[in-house]
């Protein structure tokens, strides 16, 4: 059953709320997801559970119980996990509703860069 929690979005006095994916799905829906997820960067060739955890630096045997589904990366290797495979990182991002926002430290740079294209085109 899915939960209907909601939470704040940004640092807003107003409270602006949202639905959160993480409340709407159960955890088997997420074991799933994941799966999903690794397929996309392994495929289903044989040896997919050697290359994942060659990648990400754990046993195959890790690999393959995320693969089929019956568990998923937590701690250090999530993070490992999220920073070698991009379609795991993605599915974290739509999960905690993240897709959309930046690093703060990337967008303070892209705002740079922005400012420095205007003064370029300005002829400064």
């Amino acid at each position: 059953m899915a939960h209907n929690r909601e939470i704040v979005s940004g640092n807003s006095r107003a409270k602006v709320a949202r639905k959160s994916p993480a409340f709407e799905m159960t955890h088997g829906d997420y074991l799933k997801r994941v799966s999903r997820a690794f397929r996309e960067h392994t495929g289903n060739r044989p040896g997919a559970a050697q290359e994942l955890a060659g990648e990400i630096e754990c046993s195959d045997k890790t690999t393959k119980s995320w693969l089929d589904g019956k568990t998923a990366p937590s701690g250090i290797l999530d993070l490992r996990a999220m920073n070698r495979i991009p379609a795991y990182a993605a599915l974290k991002r739509e999960i905690a509703q993240l897709e959309s926002d930046l690093d703060p430290r990337l967008q303070a740079k892209l705002q740079e860069l922005h400012q420095l294209t205007q003064q370029l085109a300005d002829g400064r």
